[in-house]
């Protein structure tokens, strides 16, 4: 009897200990959204001396930097300013966007990183 009782915990410390941990991890997470339960993260400045900032590909970044914000009920709102106010942010097939691009300098993001406080935002000219 003494045997099956210490299997019976062992079971149950295995069970236990990574409930708890991803308990842990998943109330560390949720003390970053905001009252209404969104999250968002601020990216750091972007200082470029050409006319635009593009993102060629926003599913690959996504996809490729932040997999789990790519689900059913997923939101992303931009909020673009310059050192006047209010920047123009717009949506183009990316052929266009080349072609009116092409004559005047501009940079492209690569990679957005996770990381704590601003995001860092790497461009290529």
């Amino acid at each position: 009897m003494r045997f099956a009782r210490v299997i019976a915990g062992v079971l149950l410390l295995v069970v236990g200990i990574p409930a708890l941990f991803a308990g842990g991890a998943l109330w560390l997470v949720t003390r970053h959204a905001d009252p209404g339960g969104a999250f968002a993260g601020r990216f750091e400045t972007v200082r470029t001396p050409g006319h635009a900032v593009v993102v060629g590909d926003l599913d690959r970044l996504l996809r490729q930097e932040a997999p789990f914000a790519r689900t059913g009920q997923t939101r992303l709102r931009l909020d673009a300013r310059t050192t006047d106010g209010p920047a123009f942010v717009g949506l183009a097939p990316a052929v266009e966007v080349r072609r009116w691009l092409e004559p005047v300098p501009h940079a492209a993001v690569r990679r957005v990183a996770l990381a704590r406080g601003p995001l860092p935002v790497r461009l290529e000219p």
